[in-house]
């Protein structure tokens, strides 16, 4: 990296979140200084996220059918806000996590239903498969609800508490 003949053409990436590679770089004041050009990305915004998962829907499901209903989507962009307090909010990937969860709440919730019942509908995620889902994600990340007076509003790292349900509908 140091040969004038190489820069030229030589490109080294490094990615990683912002905390992360700020800690990694600051450890070496040689390294840090080789890198002169940095791109960040800002995180996705709750809307991209639900656009992502919408996406995925459609592609991935037997049949096409309509997009989220509202009150899902508002349920959706409220979980992804909570997520991004929380280090390591991982766009895409989160977002493929919550659409996952909600595969396996659906896929419960039909494998309840009578072997005989042919009602397509019950194919397309309700409400309450988001809200579930939802709630899963938040407590398998430790996100703790913010009390009246702004404390607890991230976890400590060990830290977990139960989500209400009706703490999402807010």
């Amino acid at each position: 990296m140091t040969e004038p003949e190489r820069a030229a053409s030589t490109v080294i990436v490094l990615a990683g979140y912002r905390k992360e590679m700020q800690q990694m770089l600051s450890r070496n004041s040689g390294l840090a200084s080789r890198f002169q050009v940095k791109v960040e990305f800002p995180d996705w915004t709750s809307d991209e996220c639900v656009a992502l998962i919408e996406k995925q829907m459609r592609q991935t499901l037997p049949r096409p059918f309509e997009d989220l209903c509202e009150e899902s989507k508002k349920i959706l962009r409220d979980t992804f806000n909570r997520l991004k307090k929380l280090d390591g909010f991982g766009n895409a990937r989160d977002a493929v996590l919550v659409l996952e969860k909600m595969d396996g709440i659906r896929a419960v919730r039909l494998c309840d239903s009578p072997a005989d019942d042919t009602d397509t509908d019950k194919l397309v995620y309700t409400v309450e498969d988001v809200q579930e889902a939802s709630q899963e994600i938040l407590e398998q990340r430790g996100y703790i609800e913010q009390d009246d007076y702004g404390e607890h509003d991230v976890p400590s790292q060990n830290e977990s508490r139960k989500i209400s349900s009706d703490a999402l509908k807010q």
